[in-house]
């Protein structure tokens, strides 16, 4: 943009004979105006070569990404900027409060998500028998308010986004908050599907964030803090931990921690600090843990 900003002052100063030097009489000698003619036209070249130029650099990037219809995502997994998934513990209700809390969590997740980049939302669930199927499973095909008015439709690109994007996530969304209470809450088994199912998927080319909703309160056969909460060294020890592990490289974890009434003496800092060391020793890295209600 300056080498334009540049080349289009120099061209007007050109059109009014400024910037050359000049000899005290009124009129310039027939060499100074083809030399000026001469320069003129470099400029308004260089003009046209800067702005061919944009508009190519715009077309690699925008038309080289094949994408499918049905999903929006990158038909090149190389090309896919990444992958965020969500893990929806429900197997407590949500307060209406923390519902509300939850909703703005997401907007503000769908306002961060790049191009492409790929959202998926699950529920933590029992894996004894397959594993976690999405809820929710689409990338972002791009808001209006980044298309250039000149080249695209911002309101047409708007209009996909809203219909076939975010819509669609608030019906799922809608579905699931309002679940009745489960028996268990087999946080680390889904966390182990999703590794699997979502974050293996992604190509090294982007990022993987996994980000968990929940009162982190794990009950079930593997490990209860209900029961006796083990710390994690010891819990490492137990047979069972073979079985709670998972490959979790280079993801980056956020928790939107629910807080529960009555369990104060279960949430507590050594109850974060449980899951910090257990994501860590699959390879991922704990980036933030927000409370919500």
């Amino acid at each position: 943009m300056r080498l334009v900003s540049l080349l289009s002052k120099m061209s007007k100063r050109l059109s009014k004979g400024e910037g050359m030097a000049r000899k005290p009489t009124r009129k310039l000698r027939k060499s100074d105006r083809i030399k000026q003619k001469n320069l003129r036209g470099f400029v308004l070249g260089g003009l046209a070569l800067v702005a061919v130029a944009g508009l190519v650099g715009f077309s690699l990037t925008q038309d080289n990404v094949s994408v499918s219809k049905e999903t929006f995502c990158p038909n090149d997994p190389d090309q896919s900027p990444g992958v965020t998934a969500v893990i929806l513990d429900t197997t407590d209700r949500f307060s209406p409060v923390q519902q509300e809390a939850l909703l703005n969590e997401f907007q503000r997740l769908q306002d961060s998500l790049a191009q492409y980049e790929r959202l998926e939302v699950y529920e933590v669930g029992p894996t004894k028998s397959k594993p976690l199927k999405s809820l929710f499973s689409l990338c972002n095909p791009g808001r209006g308010k980044y298309i250039d008015p000149l080249i695209g439709n911002p309101r047409l690109v708007e209009k996909k986004w809203q219909e076939s994007f975010t819509n669609p996530l608030k019906g799922v969304l809608a579905a699931t908050m309002d679940r009745s209470s489960a028996q268990s809450s087999p946080i680390i088994e889904s966390l182990q599907s999703v590794a699997v199912t979502s974050m293996d998927r992604q190509s090294d080319h982007g990022h993987r964030r996994l980000i968990i909703a929940s009162d982190m309160l794990q009950h079930s056969e593997i490990y209860s803090h209900y029961n006796r909460a083990a710390p994690f060294e010891e819990f490492k020890l137990q047979p069972e931990y073979k079985r709670a592990f998972a490959r979790l490289k280079r993801v980056d974890v956020t928790v939107w921690y629910v807080r529960r009434a009555g369990m104060e003496d279960r949430q507590t800092r050594a109850h974060i600090t449980f899951w910090e060391k257990y994501l860590n020793d699959l390879g991922a890295t704990l980036q933030r843990v927000k409370i919500l209600g």
